[in-house]
């Protein structure tokens, strides 16, 4: 699991937006399974992102 912080910087966590670059940067492997939980935008453009670089809808769970 990997925690990033939008709003604060603290020790232990990064910091950032995650979009298609950070998706780039830190995932080598896009066929395995993703969880997204957070603001409904912020969702959406994951899992659009996901999708434009190879994950199947099929292993991407999200919270509605």
């Amino acid at each position: 699991a990997h925690f990033i912080l939008t709003r604060e910087e603290k020790e232990g966590y990064e910091h950032g937006f995650i979009d298609s670059v950070f998706l780039q940067k830190n995932i080598s492997d896009f066929k395995c399974h993703f969880y997204i939980c957070g603001p409904d935008k912020m969702i959406h453009d994951i899992n659009a992102a996901l999708e434009k670089l190879g994950a199947s809808a099929d292993l991407v769970v999200f919270e509605k």
